[in-house]
């Protein structure tokens, strides 16, 4: 099941634009997270342990 659903969001990430618009979807996110108050570093930290994205990519959330 684990290999089925990485294969779908490979397959989904692999169609045009869609690297490019998860870039910048990440960015806007990093960006907010610093405008409301993260440091850099924590922005970073947020964004690489997770990101805005992660529950709906892995099904829905937790």
């Amino acid at each position: 099941m684990a290999k089925s659903l990485m294969d779908s969001q490979l397959n989904y990430y692999r169609q045009p634009g869609k690297i490019e618009e998860l870039a910048k979807v990440n960015k806007q996110y990093f960006d907010a997270l610093k405008k409301e108050g993260f440091t850099e570093d924590q922005a970073l930290r947020i964004i690489t342990t997770g990101g805005i994205l992660s529950g709906a990519a892995l099904g829905g959330g937790k």
